[in-house]
């Protein structure tokens, strides 16, 4: 299966998938105050974060993500710090997929590259 057909059928899970990994975020954060959900992520950060082995589930990416996508919009400082967490998840998520890792220099193409790599990390396996 080629990645534009691969993309394409992700799409159209898009809003069933959304759904379960917003599901599946709420009941990792069920009954924390926002201070435990950062703190949990800071400690995922400290045990993962030069991680390229193994993979990761879509539950414990979005777990990462959302916190490290309201950290990313600190100009300058939140892209350069997450950097290479974001790469290892990214490789970790990947494998998960059984896709191949090379995809994560997906966002080398301006825009439709980051959105492609969002989209295949939010498929289920």
């Amino acid at each position: 299966m080629d990645i534009a057909s691969y993309c394409k059928e992700t799409l159209d899970q898009l809003p069933q998938n959304w759904n379960e990994v917003v599901a599946e975020y709420k009941e990792a954060a069920a009954g924390k105050e926002i201070g435990g959900i950062l703190q949990d992520w800071i400690e995922i950060l400290k045990k993962d974060y030069l991680n390229f082995d193994g993979t990761v589930s879509r539950k414990d990416y979005a777990y990462y993500f959302l916190p490290a996508f309201i950290v990313c919009l600190i100009p300058v400082i939140g892209p350069l710090a997450l950097l290479l967490p974001n790469i290892g998840f990214g490789i970790r998520r990947l494998r998960d997929l059984n896709l191949p890792i090379w995809l994560i220099l997906l966002p080398v193409i301006p825009v439709v590259g980051m959105i492609a790599l969002l989209l295949l990390f939010l498929r289920n396996k």
